[in-house]
């Protein structure tokens, strides 16, 4: 090799380094991005969860209070019939009204609870995948260092194999 292609060599390695080195920033920055996208996600998802529980508990005082209409529509109906509401059968069915309205609130509520588990598993999910897309952007960053050594170790040999001794 002649002593003018040396500084084109060089010249040409510097360059080729320069690319690899913003490749390695590009790829580390969508990382990055995506590891944001995703704790956003994880954030949507612990809301949903909450929103679930919320969700839940209304459902559940709008079941009480319809068993609270039924209660007291017995009771009316009981008492314009002139029956006794404290024995009997008027007991037995203020009981399973009572008893409905109960399973009926824990039915709702665990519904609420099994959709908020759901939610926050999702938001784990998201959890680990920011912290994986957290790690790509930390190994694009030293994989385009490798990139930059190597192409730094294969010019010096070129060099030194066209330099004449």
């Amino acid at each position: 090799m002649c002593l003018g292609k040396i500084p084109m060599t060089a010249i040409g390695s510097v360059m080729q380094m320069q690319a690899q080195k913003a490749q390695a920033q590009f790829q580390a920055a969508q990382m990055q991005q995506q590891a944001r996208i995703a704790e956003y996600n994880r954030t949507v998802a612990e809301n949903d969860a909450i929103a679930a529980m919320q969700w839940a508990e209304v459902e559940a005082d709008a079941v009480d209070y319809r068993k609270r209409q039924v209660a007291a529509e017995a009771q009316t109906l009981f008492a314009k019939g002139g029956v006794v509401i404290n024995q009997d059968t008027p007991l037995k069915i203020a009981e399973d009204i009572e008893l409905a309205g109960v399973e009926d609130r824990l039915k709702v509520l665990y519904a609420g609870e099994q959709k908020a588990a759901a939610a926050r598993s999702r938001g784990y999910g998201y959890t680990l995948q920011a912290q994986n897309y957290e790690m790509s952007a930390k190994n694009a960053i030293e994989s385009g260092k490798l990139a930059q050594y190597s192409t730094m170790i294969k010019t010096g040999k070129s060099l030194l194999d066209a330099y004449p001794t």
